[in-house]
């Protein structure tokens, strides 16, 4: 009397490889998709069978992420013992396996998945990872012993290279989502820092106010504002448009507060610190990228204000009068020419009621409907207009009047900031 031994199936010689393919496809234990469910559903149909399969196999156990035709009580597991499989021998030896009756075949004949299930045909395709090792099968199974033809086996190996390019897609789907939700996240960190690094959006007493108001076209932007408190009792400022836009320009943007805030105590004038801040940055960014930016000291008691000027658009004054710009001349770019020193200064003195409008060029560059800019003198125009119909909320309106002539729809990081005497 002879007692039939049931085959164990072969163990790939790189199995810890074909896990680590296995586990970056995300698949196992993962609920049925109807995507997959329709490929099993139709290849049971093609081939007249009584079952069709998608599975995947861990080191001990496979996983049935699809079927159709799976008899009790495997088709309430989804799972089945790996040395038990016969979808493992497909896996173990990375080749199609066919087998025209399984009771007739020494290696299945006492399988109790076999005797369970009552199949007795099988054929299964590896289904392969991109490194071409097989983490799983499509198989098709028959309660009765049937042949298969070379075109059936040609099809079934181009149809488990379908099921992978679906398989891989999503698995590439889901990374990019991972991915996008992280850089999401990253961003709205960063957009958090960003705005931390702003100073408070009003500073001032009785006599004298600092205004500001930042809105960037993108979540991140490139302008910057910061104003701080000297030990002589004057207060620099500084407002600067960095080139581009997005993280890039937003990093830029904080080196720029980094170099601001070691020069702002010491510098003797407005335009040492832009040199300062010049000296600091250069060839620490970007060969492309260049900064505009005012400079600014304020003196609250006297109410003046020195100025210089690295390519920034000129500001405004409000006053009496009506909108002036108090100076015609301008510095160079920062980063544009290495070691640029700055010597060209402006001083006003406010009177009671003036305001002065420092701004980033999103603000005139803003475009309506026909292609026609803003520019400064349209600037001027919804300046004075605001500045005479709101006081406290000046800065809001008037960006919203900038808005609006974009009909919302703003290129351009946009930073405003107002010095104002009372």
């Amino acid at each position: 009397m002879t007692t039939s031994v049931i085959a164990k199936p072969p163990i790939p010689p790189d199995e810890d490889q074909r896990l680590e393919d296995l586990r970056q496809l995300d698949l196992l234990l993962t609920a049925p998709e109807a995507a997959l469910d329709s490929v099993t559903q139709q290849l049971a149909r093609i081939f007249d069978v009584a079952g069709a399969t998608i599975s995947f196999t861990d080191r001990d156990t496979q996983y049935y992420k699809s079927a159709v035709g799976l008899a009790p009580p495997y088709s309430e597991t989804r799972t089945e013992p790996r040395e038990l499989s016969v979808c493992s021998h497909v896996i173990g030896n990375n080749e199609m396996l066919v087998v025209e009756d399984l009771l007739a075949d020494g290696r299945f004949c006492d399988n109790p998945v076999v005797l369970e299930t009552g199949i007795r045909f099988y054929a299964g395709a590896p289904l392969r990872a991109d490194s071409g090792r097989a983490v799983g099968s499509l198989c098709i199974v028959d309660t009765k012993p049937r042949t298969i033809s070379h075109s059936e086996r040609e099809l079934l190996h181009l149809l488990a290279g379908g099921v992978m390019a679906q398989v891989k897609l999503r698995a590439a789907s889901r990374r990019l989502l991972e991915r996008t939700l992280q850089i999401d996240r990253d961003l709205q960190q960063a957009v958090r820092a960003q705005q931390f690094l702003l100073p408070p959006a009003m500073i001032g007493d009785d006599s004298w106010r600092i205004e500001h108001l930042y809105r960037p076209v993108d979540r991140l932007g490139g302008d910057f504002i910061d104003v701080q408190c000297r030990p002589d009792g004057r207060l620099a400022i500084l407002v600067a448009d960095v080139s581009g836009h997005g993280t890039s320009a937003a990093l830029t943007s904080a080196m720029t507060k980094i170099a601001f805030l070691r020069a702002a105590g010491s510098s003797p004038s407005p335009a040492g610190l832009l040199s300062a801040i010049e000296h600091e940055l250069a060839g620490m960014t970007l060969p492309d990228r260049f900064i505009s930016a005012i400079a600014a000291l304020f003196d609250p008691a006297e109410k003046t204000v020195d100025l210089a000027s690295a390519g920034h658009p000129y500001p405004l004054l409000l006053g009496e009068s009506g909108v002036e710009m108090p100076y015609r001349d301008n510095g160079a770019l920062l980063l544009v020419a290495p070691e640029t020193e700055y010597h060209q200064h402006h001083r006003l003195t406010l009177k009671a009621g003036d305001r002065l409008l420092v701004y980033t060029d999103g603000a005139i560059e803003a475009s309506n409907g026909d292609g026609e800019m803003l520019d400064i003198g349209g600037l001027s125009r919804l300046a004075e207009e605001t500045a005479r119909s709101d006081g406290d909320t000046f800065l809001r309106t008037l960006f919203g009047r900038i808005k609006e002539y974009a009909r919302n729809g703003l290129q351009d990081d946009v930073a405003l900031l107002s010095i104002t005497a009372r």
